[in-house]
């Protein structure tokens, strides 16, 4: 069985609703002008493009990969294999944005993520995300059992 799992934009928030905003002009603008079909093109991508972490319980492997435009999967599988770790860390990102007028936005975002390690206990990948620990711990513990992961 496979699971997908979404994980981070990587333009943030702002780009996102940047990307939003060029999709739309760029679509009003193509009654105008077939140039215009570049800025569909470029705010679909910057709007629409994700990280998402697949998991393939049947055949255990884990993917990690960036959705192109929300629909092109990049990336490559990777192989469990039985030592490897499954583990919890707290990620902590921070985004800014300044205005024309020099004032800053500033969005951070602080969540449990479930992740991957080598059986040297290197970092491999990101797996899920979770603003509660209490249910990081709980799924944790879920794919532990499912993929025969020991858990760190």
């Amino acid at each position: 069985m496979k699971t997908k799992h979404k994980l981070d934009k990587p333009f943030a928030e702002t780009g996102t609703t940047v990307g939003y905003v060029l999709l739309v002009a760029g679509i009003i603008a193509c009654f105008n002008s077939l140039f215009s079909l570049i800025l569909v093109f470029l705010g679909a991508f910057i709007a629409f493009t994700a990280k998402y972490t697949i998991i393939d319980t049947t055949n255990k492997k884990v993917k990690s990969s960036d959705h192109i435009l929300g629909l092109i999967p990049t990336g490559k599988w990777t192989n469990l294999t039985p030592d490897m770790k499954l583990g919890l860390h707290k990620s902590h990102k921070a985004y800014r944005a300044y205005s024309r007028s020099n004032r800053q936005l500033e969005i951070q975002s602080i969540d449990i993520r479930i992740a991957l390690y080598s059986p040297e206990n290197k970092f491999l990948l990101d797996i899920q995300k979770f603003k509660d620990v209490e249910k990081a711990n709980t799924e944790i513990e879920r794919l532990s059992e499912e993929l025969n992961l020991s858990i760190i």
